[in-house]
Formats: structure tokens, C-alpha cells, sequence
């Protein structure tokens, strides 16, 4: 049986403290170092066992507002094999799309129903188990149901042929608790090496199509859970195939020139004529075009929002060194003079070469 923590005290937090104190019951396992997942927002939590105490709180957490924290509110290890919400994808056994009804499942009463996935879903034979309660199922178990059962699954199906127990084959992953596999311990997560073929294959298309991924479409491009990203982002960052920096996925064997859309091409043009251009704000259309400039090694952010095209920076650059060669004492003024570059571009961008003024 699923072991769960439930939240029955919640302190108040001291003002600007980073850290809500909690008392969560049955008391945490103080040798536990994962993640936790909050339900019922599923959000991924890590908690810090305080000194044992009788009553008052006995962790820390972070990484959730203070308000979105309830008492009854339950906890999951992250590295138990389990599925947890309200909404599950699966196999159905003896039961039919549109089977409903209500019981007492887990401790806790709740209505559920059988609903058809969505329409992209549909050939791979899967149903949808829709609860008003959240729930902790095992993947690839049967989960009782009257008149049936239910064998969850995750969202992504590698391969439909395979037999619904064996997670790894028809997901492409599992929980690495799930089965004792030789040099997996290491990991939460154990992944097919044909599924990460294929999640190698959608991440580079859609990275060198869009000019950098951001890090956020990861878990919808992929159908899986957020925090099943993040530990699949460490994976593939210890390959060396990626990179992942400011929220971006690159893929490293591609010219991200070759992607450039034609608000970028515009302005990589306006770029090359005007030298230096500014963009300040944050995630505007321009800035993302100017950054996919820089990312394909046509420009350079020296400063943040500032852009500079690529020959005029390495001619700035060479300008100034030469000038300093000539006169060593040089003042700011004359380079900025001689260089035709302004002074309050002039000192951020020579510091961004690593030229001392």
C-alpha cells in the first residue's frame, strides 16, 4: 500500500521567510533525500525534516506558496512507483467508456467515471479514469474498480503492443524503484533506450525548428509529467547532445543560422547596419529574434537587452586593441571618437571581450 503523508498543521510563516513549517503525520523519514509531490496540485516539493518534537511542526518546505497549503492536504515520495491526481490514463478491464459511480477508495470517498482520451490518443486503445478526489495508483497494476479494474498508465505510449505490466517497454519509463535493475540505482527514473531515440529525434526537430526550445514546452511536446522533465533534462545534459541555459534547450550538432524566421533575418540586416541595437523588454518578439541572433553566433548581448552584430563587434574589438597598442594611453572619449561607437555602448562591450579599460 502507497505510503502518503498527510498535512495536519501549518504554521505561520515569519514575514520574508523562504520556508513554511509544517507538521505532517505519519512523521517523515529523516534518511528520505527526494522530492516530494503535494497533492492535490501535484507540484513538486522538497521537504526538510526538523527536530523530532511531540507537537508544533517537524519539516520544512519549499517550493509552494504558503497559500495554495491545506491541512489534510497529502504528500508522495517522488521516487514511489505511483501516478498520483484525479485524471489517469490507462487500460480497462471489464469495463467500458462512460462507466461510472462512487465508492470509498484509499480512505477517502470520491465519484469517478470512464471517459474516451482525446481524439490523438484514441488508437492506442487507452481509457481515461476521471476521480474528484485525487488518488495514488500504481503503474502497470490493476486498480479495483466495481464491475472491472483499471491498469493506469502514463500519458506517453511508447509502444502499444507491449504488454500493459511492463511499464518500461509501453512508456518508454519508470519509476527506477519499480524493478531493481542493475546501474539504475543512481536514478529516480529508468528510461528505453528507443524511447530516448525518439525523445533525442522531437527535442532536436523542435529546437532547430523554433531556434531554441524553451524549457517549459518540454513536458508537453513529450507528454510527461514536469518533474519527470527535469530529471530527463539532467540525463540528456550528461550526454553533451544539449545544452540547457536561460530556459532554452540547443541542440550542439546544429547552425541555428539555418533557422532563422524572417523577423530575425530583418533584423539581423537592420543589425548589420546600425552596429548596436536595444531591446529591453523582457521576451518581446524583437528580444526572442535578437536572441536567436546571438544563438547562432550572428550577435553578441553584451549587456542585458543590449545586441551587437557579430563583424562589428570583432571589428570594434580590433579597433581598440590596435588604437591601445599605438597610444596606451588612450582616454575613453577618443576611442569612442576613433571607434564611432558611443561611450555608454563602448565600456560594457569591451568588458564583454575581456579588454581592460
Amino acid at each position: 500500500m502507497t505510503r502518503l503523508l498527510k498535512l495536519v498543521a501549518l504554521d505561520r510563516a515569519p514575514k520574508g521567510a523562504k520556508e513554511i513549517l509544517l507538521r505532517l503525520t505519519p512523521a517523515l523519514n529523516r534518511d528520505y533525500k527526494g522530492a516530494y509531490i503535494h497533492l492535490p496540485s501535484l507540484t513538486r516539493v522538497r521537504l526538510k525534516v526538523l527536530k523530532e518534537r511531540e507537537t508544533g511542526p517537524n519539516v520544512r518546505i519549499r517550493g509552494l506558496a504558503r497559500e495554495r497549503l491545506k491541512k489534510g492536504d497529502r504528500f508522495l515520495a517522488l521516487d514511489e512507483a505511483v501516478l498520483a491526481g484525479r485524471r489517469f490514463y490507462g487500460r480497462l478491464v471489464g469495463l467500458g467508456i462512460g462507466d461510472g459511480g462512487e465508492g470509498v477508495f484509499q480512505g477517502t470517498e470520491l465519484a469517478y467515471r470512464i471517459i474516451a482520451p482525446e481524439t490523438q490518443l484514441r488508437e492506442t486503445g487507452m481509457a481515461v479514469l476521471e476521480t474528484t478526489r485525487p488518488l495514488a495508483l500504481v503503474p502497470g497494476k490493476e486498480f479495483k474498480l466495481p464491475g472491472g479494474g483499471f491498469i493506469p498508465l502514463a500519458l506517453n505510449i511508447w509502444n502499444p503492443d507491449a504488454d500493459p505490466k511492463d511499464l518500461l517497454n509501453l512508456q518508454g519509463w519508470q519509476p527506477a524503484g519499480l524493478t531493481a535493475a542493475e546501474g539504475t540505482a543512481a536514478r529516480p527514473f529508468r528510461f528505453s533506450p528507443a524511447w530516448l531515440d525518439w525523445v533525442r529525434g522531437r527535442l532536436a526537430e523542435a529546437s532547430r525548428r523554433e531556434g531554441g526550445l524553451p524549457l517549459s514546452r518540454i513536458p508537453e511536446l513529450l507528454t510527461i509529467p514536469a518533474y519527470l522533465a527535469d530529471e530527463l533534462q539532467r540525463f540528456l545534459s550528461d550526454e553533451g547532445e544539449f545544452s540547457f541555459s536561460e530556459g532554452v534547450l540547443l541542440d550542439l550538432t546544429w547552425d541555428y543560422s539555418q533557422s532563422l524566421s524572417p523577423m530575425a533575418k530583418g533584423l539581423l540586416s537592420e543589425l548589420n547596419a546600425e552596429g548596436v541595437m536595444v531591446e529591453k523588454i523582457p521576451d518581446a518578439p524583437r528580444q526572442r529574434a535578437l536572441r536567436l541572433l546571438v544563438r547562432s553566433g550572428l550577435a553578441e548581448e553584451f549587456e542585458e537587452g543590449i545586441f551587437i552584430s557579430r563583424p562589428f563587434f570583432e571589428e570594434t574589438y580590433a579597433k581598440v586593441g590596435a588604437l591601445r597598442q599605438e597610444e596606451p594611453h588612450i582616454g575613453l572619449s577618443e576611442l569612442a571618437a576613433r571607434t564611432g561607437v558611443k561611450k555608454r555602448f563602448l565600456i560594457p562591450l569591451l568588458q564583454h571581450g575581456d579588454l581592460v579599460l
